[in-house]
């Protein structure tokens, strides 16, 4: 890695960032099984957005090269106060939020707990999870597909048992880096992370929610909408944009679990732009 990284201890748990730029504070939190490089910095997202602002990455705790402990009780909540515990670190009072997929999902959750220490927030590939639906119901299966992965496995051969629909050997190195049983934590500990319709709608923190046509995280993202239109009454209408990039399906039938378009590898690879809107109906 070409910038420098830097570590801090947070509650007892290592974490990895780097740092660059001048101005507003930007923090980015990347998606499930990724880290720094492949999410931020190998695309020149990171390098480009530094240019004008005060640039943050950090590999996730069970990511990277930040600490990875097999306690789902160290994840859940603890992530988000991993963001504000990096924010006091580097004396941030304030700061943009931009997650994809997994970090949006943390990012959106400090909308509900943080909300004074955000100037704005950017959720891609993520939404409203919601106690009980399907995004919420995805994590337990996750979790259980990861537990079965041996010592000398592979994670890509439990995510892909079938090799004819197995991703590019880049991808597959890629879900291998990762450690089994951290991830599998995570999961579980994700059932702590929702959010609440009421915490939602008293949002005030400028917010913008994008995903792909068919990621079927999309019918969080149209339920923010309609919470937003709900609690604004000035608004009309709510518009969202986003490069559609690919997400590969993981089959789970080798374990006897049903993967009803739910959990997915995300790829690199972008396929156009997708744009919706959520307009208010005037009766």
């Amino acid at each position: 890695m070409r910038h420098q990284p830097h570590d801090f201890d947070s509650n007892g748990v290592n974490l990895r960032y780097i740092v660059a730029g001048e101005g507003e504070p930007v923090i980015l939190l990347h998606g499930f099984i990724f880290s720094i490089g492949p999410a931020w910095i190998d695309g020149g997202f990171f390098d480009e957005l530094s240019r004008s602002n005060r640039v943050v990455a950090m590999d996730l705790r069970g990511h990277g090269a930040s600490g990875k402990p097999h306690d789902a009780k160290r994840y859940g909540l603890e992530m988000i106060n991993d963001i504000l515990r990096l924010m006091d670190h580097l004396r941030f009072d304030e700061a943009h939020l931009v997650g994809y997929s997994l970090g949006g999902t943390l990012a959106c959750k400090c909308l509900e707990v943080a909300p004074e220490r955000l100037r704005s927030v950017v959720l891609g590939g993520a939404g409203w999870i919601r106690s009980g639906d399907g995004a919420y119901r995805s994590w337990l299966p996750l979790a259980e597909m990861l537990e079965r992965v041996r010592p000398g496995e592979t994670l890509s051969s439990h995510f892909w048992p079938n090799p004819a629909t197995r991703p590019p050997r880049q991808i597959q190195d890629l879900v291998d880096g990762n450690d089994p049983a951290a991830l599998a934590s995570l999961a579980r500990g994700m059932l702590q992370v929702t959010v609440t319709e009421n915490g939602l709608k008293a949002n005030r923190v400028p917010a913008l929610a994008i995903c792909g046509e068919h990621d079927p995280i999309k019918s969080t993202v149209h339920a923010m909408g309609e919470a937003a239109l709900a609690a604004c009454a000035d608004a009309t209408e709510i518009t969202l944009a986003l490069p559609n990039r690919h997400h590969l399906l993981v089959d789970l039938t080798p374990f006897g679990l049903d993967n009803p378009n739910e959990i997915f590898v995300a790829t690199d690879q972008p396929f156009g732009l997708i744009e919706a809107t959520v307009k208010r109906t005037i009766v």
